[in-house]
């Protein structure tokens, strides 16, 4: 049911303007393709102003904080208005309810249906009309033309003006939910920074603290008892155990914090993981471990940070190494994958106790170890640098059978022969 009613004189306007179809496509075509609410409330200001050009307009946004019509854009005027109208006012419904222009000389019913304070505040503006934007059923805007000297081609654009309303309408509305997605995902987005942030905080307070509280014991009790020198050269193993435990959390910590490298080129990966297996050998032959360099395809480079791919594979034999518990085998292979595109896959086999199927979902969750030394931050460290490089890491494991971990990278391919294999 309508709060006002059409005059004699608004119908025979209606029924006698034809609808301007180019005038219209124009008017879509001055409001663009922007989804920004600045530049499209502006836009739709002067595409108005361009209609009725003696008009000088107000553009009052729906505020659901605010619960009114609050003024934010003008065009033409130098009125500052400091009031606003209700959202569920008397003004507001009859726009959303009607959708049409309201000229408020030619409607005094309408007039004499709006409170005072609303009437006073259209006077205070010098407001000849009211056009409204309505979106599924929704005031989301309305525009107070404010010259009293436009009225005949206010009255004369009536159907136009109306028709570019809703065109408006239908865009702010878009404009505005956009908008609104990216306010509450940047919202989300800090939000769940803060999160990991609290969480890596209380997971480094907690990795750096226990060691400390064990460094200040020993070297407390080392100051209060006299010790024979064995045990005292014990206990100050002990201490340097404990800080090189601190020292491999913040590095790791660092590592998975660093910028991405800008010092890239090719990297030969046969004889990159070749040189590691060597340099892991030693320490994996004092705990009982035998590391072998498997299947291997020669000439095999990829694009990389060869101290930051050194790095990941590093971590990737120390972690099999470490999983074996003191006896067993772990194996690194290099070989061509040609699939969607051709890869160079690093595998890095091990004989050790294996991840349980609820860890194997987890182990690249920052600070997640299932080693009581462990920082679990080498994991995660290695995905973010092989996904910057465009590749791919992937985990089987199986309880009390062992783990294989491979890593795909893009294969640098360097003439059409090579490419064709």
């Amino acid at each position: 049911m309508r709060t006002g009613t059409r005059n004699s004189y608004t119908v025979a306007v209606i029924a006698a303007t034809p609808l301007h179809i180019e005038q219209l496509q124009a008017f879509s075509a001055k409001l663009g393709d922007s989804l920004d609410p600045t530049s499209l409330r502006r836009a739709i200001l002067a595409s108005l102003q361009h209609t009725v050009p003696a008009a000088s307009t107000i553009f009052f946004e729906a505020d659901d904080w605010a619960g009114r019509m609050v003024p934010v854009e003008q065009l033409g005027t130098d009125r500052r208005p400091a009031f606003s109208f209700p959202r569920a006012g008397a003004l507001a419904r009859w726009l959303r309810v009607n959708d049409e222009l309201l000229a408020l000389a030619n409607n005094r019913d309408v007039w004499d249906y709006l409170p005072p304070e609303e009437q006073a505040a259209l006077t205070a503006l010098d407001s000849l009309a009211c056009l409204p934007l309505v979106a599924d059923a929704e005031l989301v805007a309305f525009v107070a033309f404010c010259d009293t000297t436009s009225r005949p081609e206010l009255e004369g654009q009536r159907v136009l003006l109306q028709r570019c309303a809703r065109l408006a309408a239908v865009r702010w509305r878009d404009a505005v939910r956009v908008e609104r997605i990216q306010t509450r995902s940047e919202l989300l987005r800090r939000s769940q920074q803060l999160g990991v942030a609290g969480q890596m905080a209380a997971s480094v307070a907690h990795e750096v603290r226990n060691p400390l509280a064990a460094v200040r014991s020993l070297v407390q009790f080392a100051r209060e008892v006299e010790l024979p020198i064995g045990e005292r050269e014990a206990m100050l193993d002990d201490v340097l155990q404990e800080v090189d435990r601190i020292d491999r959390t913040l590095t790791n910590m660092l590592q998975l914090s660093q910028p991405t490298s800008a010092d890239h080129g090719a990297v030969p990966v046969t004889e990159l993981v070749d040189a590691v297996t060597r340099f892991v050998r030693a320490y994996a032959r004092r705990r009982g471990v035998n590391v072998q360099l498997g299947a291997t395809t020669p000439t095999l480079s990829v694009v990389a940070d060869e101290r930051e791919l050194r790095q990941v594979v590093t971590n990737l034999l120390l972690n099999a190494c470490q999983a074996c518990e003191g006896s067993g085998n772990v194996t690194t292979s290099v070989t061509r994958i040609d699939d969607d595109i051709p890869w160079v896959e690093i595998a890095i086999v091990d004989s050790g106790q294996g991840i349980s199927a609820q860890d194997l979902d987890r182990v690249f969750e920052p600070f997640f170890t299932t080693r009581p030394q462990g920082t679990g931050l080498g994991l995660p460290f290695c995905r973010d640098a092989i996904e910057r490089l465009g590749g791919r890491i992937a985990i089987q494991s199986v309880r009390g059978a062992g783990t294989s971990v491979y890593v795909r990278l893009p294969l640098l391919v360097t003439d059409a022969h090579d490419s064709g294999r």
